[in-house]
């Protein structure tokens, strides 16, 4: 769902990504790309990113039903992609 790389152009060490709508949960983001991927159904998610000695950053980000009912009985949803960037403290 987001990419978030320091001012150099890597990979913040420690990044993560807190869900707090419509479930809550902490997913840890590859250390190696920076790549934090949230899976998930359609609907509204709140995310706050974050790593150590940086500010957290906020975003409300809208899924929707791209195609219903597939064969698992789940949806196909859009794919969101965010750019940020964390300040440090």
């Amino acid at each position: 769902m987001a990419v978030v790389t320091s001012s150099t152009g890597g990979p913040l060490a420690g990044l993560f990504v807190d869900v707090s709508t419509p479930v809550v949960a902490r997913i840890p983001c590859d250390q190696t790309s920076g790549r934090c991927v949230v899976s998930g159904n359609s609907g509204s998610y709140t995310l706050s990113f974050g790593a150590t000695g940086y500010q957290t950053v906020q975003r409300t980000v809208p899924v929707t039903v791209l195609k219903a009912a597939q064969a698992c009985g789940c949806d196909a949803v859009t794919t969101q992609q965010l750019q940020l960037m964390l300040v440090p403290l």
